[in-house]
């Protein structure tokens, strides 16, 4: 009986390996890698509202403000400012709809905050000039990364890497105090392997409304290295504010010119005496 079953046993595994040595028919092909960057709206072919604005139209509306106010002249956009001048707190909203359902990303990673899926755009000052295309897709979009799109999708790539050395120095300034100062430099490529570029920033006002002034400093780090296979980028910014409170706005009695009124919100509020009288001789 033993002699059986080792006999069968050895028929079975005979009869395995018969059928792994049979190959497979059919026939394989080896497929290059792709690479997927970000996804691009094509405006022909999805069926999607959009706006896209390119480095040179940057360059024309960049004035220091943060990226609302770049953004407002676009179809169904409207931005917001508390200081009214477009530095320090902004906010935008795209067809009615929250910047809590705006999808915000940069390099196609997600900016929103996870806790209130809002974007704080006073800690990027300056950061549309490390831009190099902005897009806006208004309702539903494609975006992969991030919160939903339900009311919008904004899209930042940030500059290129220049094969060139340069050394940049901007500086400017405007109404209510506005002060803007940024340095932009690159090394160009090294040993044909290595390239940095970074840009510095500084902005100031002090605002349109009372008690809106603004304190912004930012800065972009960014290298790449590359080699004969494969190439690694890497990319860093931050910000720092400081920025006075200017909730209240214009009092109501000055929109309309009522100096009873203003003289009463003076003493209302404890304004001292030259405030009350910047609050009267203040024109809207």
């Amino acid at each position: 009986m033993l002699h059986k079953i080792v006999a069968s046993t050895v028929l079975s595994c005979a009869t395995i390996t018969a059928f792994s040595q049979v190959s497979d028919s059919i026939p394989t092909k080896q497929l290059s890698e792709v690479s997927i960057q970000h996804i691009v709206v094509m405006k022909l072919y999805d069926p999607f509202s959009f706006k896209q604005i390119q480095k040179d139209q940057i360059n024309k509306i960049n004035y220091g403000q943060d990226v609302p106010y770049l953004l407002r002249n676009t179809p169904s956009l409207v931005a917001t400012s508390d200081a009214g001048t477009g530095i320090g707190y902004t906010g935008l909203w795209i067809r009615g709809t929250d910047p809590s359902r705006i999808n915000v990303t940069i390099n196609d990673i997600p900016l929103n905050d996870p806790e209130s899926q809002q974007v704080f755009w006073v800690n990027l000052p300056d950061f549309a000039t490390s831009v190099n295309t902005l897009s806006v897709v208004r309702g539903v979009g494609s975006s992969t990364n991030g919160v939903a799109s339900f009311g919008g999708t904004i899209g930042m790539q940030t500059n290129g890497i220049s094969a060139l050395p340069f050394f940049k120095l901007n500086s400017g300034g405007g109404a209510f105090g506005t002060l803007r100062n940024n340095v932009q430099f690159g090394t160009g490529t090294i040993k044909e392997r290595f390239t940095f570029e970074g840009r510095l920033s500084h902005i100031q006002s002090d605002g349109y409304i009372d008690r809106a002034s603004a304190k912004l400093s930012s800065y972009f780090l960014s290298g790449i290295y590359k080699s004969e296979k494969w190439t690694v980028k890497a990319t860093t910014f931050g910000g720092h504010e400081r920025t006075y409170q200017s909730w209240y706005g214009t009092p109501v009695s000055r929109l309309i010119n009522n100096t009873d009124s203003m003289l009463t919100f003076a003493a209302n509020n404890g304004l001292n005496e030259a405030e009350t009288q910047n609050l009267l001789q203040s024109g809207r």
